[in-house]
């Protein structure tokens, strides 16, 4: 469904970057004449292409209007996610339509279902529950939370109030009406209850066990070793919050659009899906934020460095560099 809606302040964009969602932000004026013409414009290009529009009354939210260096109504800024892709400043609809097509050529949009589809099965273990698995945002949310804590088992949790159009995609998914809502290895095991009664009669262990392997619920004795060993899982590996389809932060959001630009592959870990992870990761690195971005085992940097390397036309190359050596 398109959006049309306003921004009052700067928190109010911060679920924004989180989906990663391809959207526009329409600066504008109360009185100017030029915006409003421009906003059937927006309203018009909002439905041919399937895009949110963010309106955002330049004068009134400062902080924001500041954020994207705003001069001039109207203006409009592409973002995908947290990352801005272009910009439109003053009245030139031809403009604004030209660069939305560009930008929807290039990142097509991808429907709530895929994106659960894909959330599903790129992970082993994922629970969609309110809140999160460090911070349940209800009982049964935190009960589930608890039945998985006491089988040792990884797992990926996703914050169904975080993002409206994957909390009723969810449930078209599984075709279950409530949360959370437990899927192993693809395949949709229950909700609460069904969890708590597995639990309780030894049968989520033994599904864990056949679906995962015995090997899943060994944890390993030295955690420094374990996270040298994440680290090493892959050649461009990234520390993020939540996953490359749903970051859970704008920075680990900025980071991830930055990799994909560059086209090298990259695997991901969400560090709150392990609490032991997050905390000895920053010892290792000596590095206390996320998201961290490693090559070949050596740390390059948080988003702050991620981002400046890319917009230098940079990053490609660095990340080439690394791969090269021994």
């Amino acid at each position: 469904m398109v959006v049309i809606k306003d921004i009052v302040n700067r928190n109010a964009l911060s679920q924004t970057f989180e989906s990663n969602k391809l959207v526009v932000l329409f600066f504008w004026a109360e009185w100017s004449e030029p915006c409003k013409a421009l906003q059937v414009v927006a309203e018009a290009l909002s439905n041919k292409f399937s895009i949110d529009v963010l309106k955002v009354e330049a004068e009134k939210v400062e902080d924001v209007s500041s954020d994207f260096n705003i001069t001039v109504v109207p203006s409009f800024i592409i973002l995908k996610g947290s990352k801005e892709l272009d910009r439109v400043d003053g009245a030139d609809p031809a403009s604004l339509t030209q660069k939305l097509s560009a930008a929807v050529a290039k990142y097509p949009s991808v429907s709530p279902l895929d994106r659960v589809r894909s959330l599903v099965e790129g992970n082993d273990v994922l629970l969609a529950m309110k809140g999160s698995a460090t911070a349940p945002r209800c009982g049964f949310s935190r009960r589930v939370v608890a039945c998985l804590l006491a089988e040792d088992v990884k797992f990926v949790s996703v914050d169904i109030l975080q993002d409206e159009e994957l909390r009723t995609a969810f449930k078209e998914f599984a075709s279950w009406p409530t949360y959370p809502q437990l899927y192993v290895k693809g395949e949709f095991v229950g909700g609460c209850d069904i969890v708590e009664e597995m639990a309780a009669n030894g049968e989520l262990k033994e599904l864990l066990k056949l679906k995962l392997g015995p090997e899943s619920f060994n944890k390993p004795k030295d955690i420094m070793a374990h996270v040298k060993s994440l680290v090493e899982s892959a050649p461009v590996m990234l520390f993020m919050k939540g996953s490359p389809e749903l970051p859970r932060c704008g920075f680990s959001g900025r980071v991830v659009s930055a990799l994909k630009d560059t086209g090298i592959p990259f695997k991901t870990f969400d560090i709150l899906s392990d609490q032991e992870v997050r905390e000895n990761l920053k010892k290792f690195a000596n590095w206390p934020t996320y998201p961290q971005l490693y090559v070949k085992g050596e740390l390059v940097g948080g988003c702050d460095i991620i981002t400046e390397l890319s917009a230098a036309g940079e990053l490609t190359i660095t990340i080439e560099d690394m791969l090269k050596t021994k």
